[in-house]
Order: C-alpha cells, then structure tokens, then sequence
C-alpha cells in the first residue's frame, strides 16, 4: 500500500487536490505544447505561427525568470503576470504590439480555463493601455546626451556603460547582449562573437569593438571568469557584473528607465534603443553604408536605412558612398 501512495505522489497526485483540481498542476511547459497540438487540427498556417510565437515567447519569459520546466500552470500568478506586462511596457515594441500580447494571453488563459488546467485568469485585470496607442515616437540622442550618458555610467554603472557601447557602436540588440558570455568577447582582437544559437537571425556574426572605447571594455572584471559565465550577469543592485545568473533584457530596460532617465531628466522618447538608432545614423556620416549593414547583421540595406533616421533617400545614400570608394 505505502508503494502504491509513493508511486502515485510521484505520478503527481495529491490527496488533498480533487480530481477536478489536479490538471491545473501540469507543468506549464507541456500545458503550452498541448496547447500547440490542439491549435494544429484546426488552425491555418498563418495563424499557427502567431501561436508559436507566443508559446516561444511564454517559455522564454519562463527561462529568464528562472522557472524550472516543471512550473505548474496554476502557479503562475497575477504577480508574474504584472511582472510581465511591465516588462513588455518598458521595451522596445509598438503601442499595437503591447496590445496585441495582452490579448493573445488572456485567450491562452481562457482556454487553460476551457481545458481545465486554470481556475482563473492572471491577465484579465490589465487593460489596453490606450496612452501607448499613440504613434510611437523614439529621437536620436545628440552629442550633447551621449556624452551626459557616457560620464554618468562611467561613474555610477561602467558594465552598463558597456551594455550601452554595444548598443552604439556594435548594434547588437538587448536580448543578445545578455546571453552574451566571457567566451563570445575578445578584447585583443577587438570584437564580440554573436553565435546564431542568440542571434534573432539564427546566423552567426562578429562585431567589431572601436579603439576609442576600448578602455572601458578592459575595465569588465572577466579576467577571473569562467569561459561560460554571462558577461552582464544579473544581480538585485543592477551592476551587471559577469557571472552565473542570466540577466533578461527587461532588466536592460528597468535600469534605463529607472535609473538613466531619472538621473538625466529624460523623457520618454529616449529610449535605450536610440543607442542603435544614433549610432548607425552617425557612422552613416563617414562610412558606407554596406560596412553598416555588416556590422549590424542585417539582411539588406533597406533594412538598415530604417534605422538611420536621414532624410537623404536611401538610394542616394548608396550613391554617395559608392562614390566615396571610386574617388
């Protein structure tokens, strides 16, 4: 009898969860893949991959809040949920897409509810948030606020002011530099290795470190760190220090938004993203476009003039550097 109960705790059974109760204890991860299996009988490709999208980004939130894979749906809390949304607020994406998230959530949970793996939904209290309905804007950032930025982390937060070099100067995107680890950045060569398992292209890529900040980069304490450790790793007073503990790109975007703008009395058009933005409209000054598309990783050059905020039309652009190399 005593093996009996010990083989059907381990099966997951609880003798004080009804029968009822006892789905909502399935892992959320293999809540989400029944979730897919369902979707697939019945659903068009086209929306089979909005649905793989989510469920990616579901687990990817799970792997960056350090849940384990066997988190059980009914924990997630409306804590986790706000934990979330604020996340999502605080980064980089459309008033449109924000709204787009929090409605596809609150159906995934209502079926979790249909499918008796939820009693409740932790995302039916949030609303659209029809302040960010409005045209998202983002300015460059001038000589004048990346120089207060640079002297201000070199001061309070150099690891973060390395973050934000990476941004500026290598293009490499937040949810890459935080899976970024000692052995991906060599400061005798110059450069940071982005393998294509981080890489929102799922391509390997190099960027190139610029001599002018180098200095700051020797200064990241990586010489007794292990090849594997993150180079940004997280810890509750935001340093970024390498070490063991993945941090997450909403991290990234707290710390800006907490931190830098309070600090600089910025608004919300500056935002950590203006990094790419000024730094590839800068260099546009004085390197040819092609070169920038290299170090961004980008599929072409009309991708790249999205983000060089010019009103010098794209083909003239090319032009202009084409010249520069045939004179």
């Amino acid at each position: 009898m005593i093996r009996t109960l010990n083989e059907k705790l381990e099966a997951g059974w609880n003798p004080l969860v009804s029968g009822d109760d006892r789905k909502t204890y399935t892992p959320l991860s293999i809540a989400l893949d029944e979730y897919l299996k369902v979707k697939s009988r019945e659903a068009e490709e086209a929306s089979m991959r909005v649905y793989r999208s989510l469920v990616k980004f579901l687990k990817n939130f799970m792997e960056d809040s350090h849940l384990s894979q066997d988190f059980p749906v009914n924990q997630f809390s409306e804590e986790m949920a706000a934990d979330m949304m604020e996340g999502l607020k605080v980064s980089d994406i459309s008033p449109r897409t924000y709204n787009n998230y929090l409605r596809s959530l609150k159906t995934l949970w209502n079926w979790f509810i249909e499918y008796r793996y939820a009693h409740l939904n932790p995302f039916s209290g949030f609303r659209p948030n029809s302040k960010r309905m409005q045209k998202k804007t983002r300015v460059l950032l001038s000589k004048e606020d990346r120089k207060a930025l640079f002297e201000l982390l070199e001061k309070e937060n150099p690891n973060y002011l390395c973050i934000c070099l990476l941004c500026y100067y290598c293009f490499i995107r937040p949810k890459e530099i935080v899976l970024l680890r000692i052995k991906d950045i060599d400061l005798t060569k110059q450069c940071v290795y982005i393998s294509k398992e981080i890489a929102k292209n799922d391509k390997d890529s190099v960027r190139t470190i610029p001599d002018a900040v180098m200095p700051v980069f020797r200064q990241l304490k990586i010489k007794n760190a292990q090849p594997d450790d993150y180079i940004f790793s997280w810890d509750r007073k935001y340093m970024f220090a390498p070490g063991r503990k993945q941090s997450c790109s909403r991290e990234l975007a707290r710390y800006w938004n907490n931190f830098v703008r309070a600090k600089l009395g910025w608004g919300l058009e500056r935002q950590f993203y203006s990094l790419k933005d000024s730094g590839m409209t800068d260099m546009s000054r004085y390197l040819a476009l092609p070169y920038i598309q290299g170090q961004a990783d980008h599929s072409s050059l009309a991708v790249t003039s999205i983000y060089i905020q010019k009103k010098m039309d794209i083909q003239e652009q090319i032009k202009v550097n084409a010249k520069k190399f045939t004179d």
